[in-house]
């Protein structure tokens, strides 16, 4: 009786050999040298005024609040759920009457500068390493303006590996974490079930409570904890 009890209640668990690891990117794999993410525009500010006379006064002294301007602007034209770095720029060139050379300038020396305060977050680029290592599945999921040619960029400085990874960004799949529809889509073009996927990000709704909500997995990264840098 005992044994037909044993064979009755066993739990049944189900093991996903397709398990995929997917990790947001800013915040969690890579962060950059400022304390927040626009403190760039008050750098792209100060670089302008001491290295570039030519560029507009105005513009060069007034970046910082102008080019969120031009976000939150871009962001109120578009009917899509996210927009990318040039509907800012064109939305600043129009802002500030920038003739397409100057814009084209400003584009490339913010994402410059971008580029020079990029630095790994140990604990992620470590676990993306040793889980690339073991042979498992890897992929980047996004909320950002950025296109992945120029995030590629920002993964390669800190592993050329990185930038090889499969990448899904918001402005280019036209689908956002934050609402979950980006998640669906990456289920979707993955061929997995919810389960299968295992997320990792620092922000508490687009990496956390919007992924549980869809039955992914997720491994939150909690950004009050100190991290190494290298």
């Amino acid at each position: 009786m005992k044994n037909r009890l044993r064979r009755v209640f066993r739990p049944k668990i189900t093991l996903f050999t397709n398990m995929i690891h997917s990790f947001d990117i800013f915040d969690t794999v890579i962060g950059r040298r400022v304390q927040k993410p626009v403190d760039i525009f008050s750098l792209v500010s100060t670089r302008l005024l001491a290295e570039h006379p030519e560029v507009q006064h105005g513009v060069a002294e007034n970046f910082h609040d102008l080019r969120r301007k031009a976000e939150a602007d871009a962001r109120k034209a578009s009917s899509a759920e996210d927009i990318n770095f040039d509907d800012i720029y064109d939305q600043l060139a129009q802002t500030c009457s920038l003739s397409k050379t100057q814009r084209d300038f400003l584009q490339m020396f913010e994402f410059r500068l971008e580029l020079e305060n990029t630095r790994p977050i140990r604990a992620n680029d470590q676990m993306v390493h040793d889980l690339l290592a073991k042979g498992e599945r890897v992929i980047l999921i996004s909320d950002m303006y950025l296109q992945s040619k120029y995030i590629k960029q920002l993964l390669a400085k800190t592993s050329p590996v990185f930038a090889e990874l499969p990448l899904y960004v918001s402005n280019e799949c036209g689908l956002m974490k934050q609402t979950g529809s980006l998640f669906k889509y990456v289920l979707k073009q993955e061929n997995i079930r919810p389960e299968e996927l295992i997320h990792r990000g620092d922000n508490p709704v687009a990496d956390l409570e919007m992924p549980r909500s869809l039955g992914i997995l997720t491994d939150f990264y909690d950004r009050s904890v100190p991290s190494h840098w290298d």
